[in-house]
């Protein structure tokens, strides 16, 4: 018997040998193949007489199946009398949606769970987690992890990466070639002869062996391109590791999450070697490659499969591994349904986190704290789990609602590692310099467990979890609402003057000219801890903030639109307004940043007349700029995410119009797809992907003016000048009307 230290690269399954496992050997750094005689086992419940009668029929059809007698645990019925059915991992599929089809009244569990998720469940082994393995020739006989997912400081292995990209996006243009890259080394190779990509494609792979093909368009253009010049020409495309299987490759879907339609393009999956396509991966904008990993190790996911997949689906594998641990059957339907109430009932119930209206305008010296992580630390140490809420000695404030300490629910479970992780985490980063070479690794770790953690709380609620239910949900908010009045309560016993709250954030100042001191901010934080029981922390101390009122009518606070100057971090935070918004074209998020960085200065280098000075100036050049035709085209287009099909617009916007322009040209586009497009004259909209650039003097330059002074307006408002003042500086005497006949 063989035996190695490793970390596991990828699994899938076997077409006859239950699973195939791809480990990196510590060492040598090989790649090792061992195949493992895995089963999937999925459970039916239902009345005795048709669980004989599904025997019977499993048994008549002589399927290669392993049944059995046994007692689970259901979460919310408790000790159930189930058939359990084991199975080749290949054939879980085709199965359930046979035994579905014949014996709908039944009840199925653990039938929706992915092979690397219930492989983690049996032997603890998670993606890239350290583990000890034993083998006899290329069969795996045992494995058993060396190291936590949850450890600070974990080894991981030197991977091989090849990056591919194309020089433009190919939905705009044809790319002209294809940047292959490996350390220390890239090269073009023309794009318009795909028998050349193909070849230099193999023979790099051949040669380099890479664990990882990172690429852009990957997913939607490359290997779909490739794929399909291979099978005319009649050669092979190297992809896979494993030379066994095929590239699996799957539809593109669009979906809502959040109230936002998303759209997420063909996916291609790699055996024995991941690919992922950074212009298709959810978050890769965000947490990067390390940070998918870090996700993949936390929840059991593989790693392709984390990367085109919400934080949302991350949570639910984790959630599900817990149960799955702790002998918990997870339910192929989804959450609880919810009890009979009354409008009143729900109304005091279901109220949302707690927002207190912000005192609008200007104010100097604020500090600003928020909760770490609330929801999540609410869940973990209140223990609010769908199994928990209804019934146990304890009770939810607000909601007269019993909840149960007994014993630790599924949902706190397995986020509280999750929590201890990203706080010590944190601790680490404000420990260590931000030019430290961890720093950058650390950031992206913390953004990835983030993403969990908040999604977390809603899928206590969300209509697909497994683990979910409506009370808990709400029991968390009333948790929540009750937190934020105690620490406002303690705010203002030590003599702060509360400006704002917003569901786990706290902006207050002393009504004093003296500065609040260090030793002063923590002896209230730690206060706020002591009453809530919960992490709290400091956000920043601003030199100034602004909190906007609604532009319809200044006089009404918006609770989440705000900007100011963090001294803490010395940057300006913005919440709320068109920086921060995806569909605002470029040169309006440029003006805006650069009044924002003029602002900065208010207060500590430059006196406020010299302030609203510069602040003019940069809004009247870029006014000229535009109305002389001289801003480049592409800063103004415009982002928009076709929120349904195209069929369904009854008034369509600038965005669907687009689409529809890009449909006649046989440029399909999907709901959850970004359009990028330039406002013309008339009403009319060019399609960025239709390639080509619109005459600037056919550019909508009204329609232009219009969204600057509204983003100029919302930086000017605190200090005292509105949008009509703007207006009336920007058009000048006698531009008026011929200018803006739309709205004047």
């Amino acid at each position: 018997m063989g035996e190695f230290n490793g970390w596991l690269l990828d699994i899938y399954e076997h077409q006859t040998a239950g699973v195939t496992l791809w480990f990196v050997e510590e060492g040598e750094q090989a790649r090792r193949c061992l195949h493992y005689p895995f089963q999937a086992v999925i459970y039916a419940a239902g009345p005795s007489h048709r669980l004989r009668e599904l025997w019977r029929f499993l048994r008549g059809r002589r399927l290669p199946v392993t049944l059995s007698k046994e007692t689970k645990t259901d979460l919310f019925e408790g000790s159930v009398e189930v058939m359990a059915i084991a199975f080749e991992p290949v054939t879980l599929k085709k199965l359930h949606r046979l035994m579905e089809v014949s014996f709908p009244d039944l009840t199925y569990y653990d039938v929706d769970v992915h092979v690397g998720l219930r492989f983690a469940a049996a032997t603890g082994i998670k993606p890239l987690v350290k583990c000890r393995v034993e083998h006899e020739g290329n069969q795996l006989v045992n494995a058993y992890p060396l190291a936590s997912e949850y450890d600070l400081n974990m080894e991981i292995p030197d991977l091989r990466m090849l990056t591919i990209e194309p020089d433009v996006d190919p939905d705009y243009q044809p790319p002209q070639s294809v940047r292959f890259s490996i350390p220390n080394k890239a090269f073009p190779v023309p794009a318009s002869k795909p028998k050349h990509l193909l070849i230099h494609l193999n023979a790099l792979i051949r040669r380099y062996d890479p664990d990882i093909i990172l690429t852009r368009y990957g997913d939607s253009w490359l290997f779909p391109m490739l794929q399909a010049y291979a099978a005319e020409a009649g050669s092979q495309l190297e992809l896979n590791r494993d030379a066994s299987r095929a590239i699996q490759m799957r539809n593109g879907i669009s979906f809502t999450t959040y109230g936002q339609t998303l759209y997420s393009a063909k996916r291609s999956y790699l055996y024995g070697r991941w690919h992922v396509d950074k212009r298709n991966a959810m978050q890769f904008g965000e947490i990067e490659l390390l940070g998918i990993v870090e996700q993949s190790r936390v929840t059991g996911l593989p790693v392709q499969e984390t990367a085109r997949r919400s934080p949302g689906a991350g949570i639910s594998a984790l959630q599900a591994y817990t149960a799955m641990q702790r002998g918990i059957l997870v339910s192929h339907k989804e959450q609880q349904p919810e009890k009979f109430r009354t409008i009143k009932a729900l109304i005091r119930a279901d109220r949302g986190g707690m927002v207190y209206q912000p005192t609008i305008g200007l104010h100097r010296r604020v500090i600003a704290l928020d909760f770490s992580s609330m929801y999540p630390s609410i869940m973990a140490k209140f223990n609010v789990s769908p199994e928990t809420v209804g019934w146990g000695d304890d009770v939810v404030p607000e909601l007269g609602l019993p909840i149960s300490q007994a014993k630790q629910g599924i949902v706190p479970a397995a986020i509280e590692p999750v929590l201890l992780k990203r706080m010590r985490i944190k601790q680490l980063m404000s420990e260590i310099s931000r030019y430290d070479c961890r720093y950058a690794s650390l950031k992206q770790q913390l953004s990835a467990l983030k993403w969990l953690l908040v999604v977390s709380y809603g899928y206590l609620r969300f209509h697909g979890a497994k683990f979910s239910l409506a009370a808990a949900h709400e029991a968390v908010t009333a948790y929540g609402r009750e937190a934020m009045l105690q620490a406002k309560e303690v705010a203002e016993d030590m003599g702060f003057d509360l400006l704002h709250m917003y569901v786990d954030c706290i902006w207050i100042n002393q009504p004093i000219e003296t500065e609040t001191s260090p030793e002063q901010v923590q002896a209230l934080i730690q206060a706020i801890e002591h009453k809530t029981g919960l992490p709290i922390a400091l956000d920043g101390v601003f030199e100034w903030i602004a909190f906007l009122g609604s532009r319809r009518d200044s006089r009404v606070p918006v609770p989440n639109r705000y900007f100011g100057y963090n001294r803490s971090a010395k940057e300006i935070k913005v919440r709320g307004i068109e920086l921060r918004r995806r569909d605002t074209p470029p040169f309006v998020c440029q003006l805006q940043e650069e009044m924002l960085n003029v602002m900065s200065g208010l207060f500590i280098k430059d006196s406020f007349d010299r302030c609203v000075e510069k602040l003019w100036e940069l809004i009247l050049n870029t006014a000229d700029l535009l109305k002389g035709l001289k801003i480049p085209v592409e800063d103004l287009l415009v982002h928009h995410r076709l929120s349904r099909e195209l069929d369904r617009y009854r008034s369509p916007s600038g965005g669907a119009k687009a689409a529809m322009l890009l449909r006649d040209h046989g440029k399909e586009r999907q709901p959850g797809q970004i359009i990028k497009f330039v406002h013309l004259r008339d009403g009319n909209v060019h399609p960025w992907d239709l390639g080509g650039v619109p005459k600037p003097s056919n550019v909508d330059v009204n329609r232009y003016l219009k969204l600057m002074i509204r983003a100029a307006s919302n930086v000017m408002q605190p200090l005292g000048i509105d949008e009509d003042l703007i207006q009336r500086r920007v058009t000048g005497a006698g531009f008026q009307r011929s200018l803006f006949p739309t709205y004047i």
